[in-house]
This record gives structure tokens, sequence and C-alpha cells, in this order.
């Protein structure tokens, strides 16, 4: 009985690997790196995936948007004002509040 009861355990496991496996691959790597001034000048973060709380002590003044589609927001946990960027911006405008969290935009949600 405990040798079929591994056969079925083996089975299961051999079938949940497989549909792990067969799963769409996940896309390219989001990057994006925010700087403290305009320009992509100043102390620079790299940003390659979720930050629920950057904890930054300074205000994002650029962002170089390398790959994907991201969103910056001004509390952490990605609450208050939120803003997306699909592309570079040299110059974010300075009346904004500190970004204090990102994450990149899923592709069926960046439209």
């Amino acid at each position: 009985m405990l040798t079929l009861r591994r056969t079925v355990l083996a089975a299961l496991l051999a079938g949940a690997a497989t549909l792990v496996g067969a799963a769409a691959p996940p896309p390219a790597e989001a990057v994006a790196i925010i700087y403290r001034d305009i320009g992509f000048r100043g102390p620079a973060l790299t940003l390659t995936g979720p930050e629920p709380d950057l904890a930054l002590r300074w205000p994002v003044r650029s962002i170089r948007v390398q790959r994907g589609v991201w969103e910056l927001c001004a509390r952490p946990n990605y609450r208050g004002l939120c803003t997306r960027y699909e592309a570079s911006e040299r110059s974010i405008p300075s009346a904004r509040e500190y970004t204090q969290s990102a994450r990149p935009v899923p592709a069926d949600d960046a439209d």
C-alpha cells in the first residue's frame, strides 16, 4: 500500500512539474533607472522589479525606462498619486511628492 501511495504521489508531482514547465515564459525583465536630478543626473537607483517601499530621501526628478512600463507612486505599497512611464522622462515636475514605491506594469495592463 505504501508503494502504491508513493507511485501515485510521484505521478502527481511529475504532472505538476509538466504543467509548470508548460506555462508561458515570463516577459522580458522590466528595467528602469530613477534619478534624483533632472537630465538623468545625480544619485540613481536601478529598478528591476516591484519595490513597495523605496525609502528614498530624495525626490525622483528623471527616469530612464529601458524596458517595460513603470508606475511610480508617492506612498509606500503603491498608494497615493501614481504615474505611469512608458518612456524615459528627462524632467519630472518638482511639485510631485517623493516617490516611495515603484513597480513594472504587467503587459496586459499597460494599455
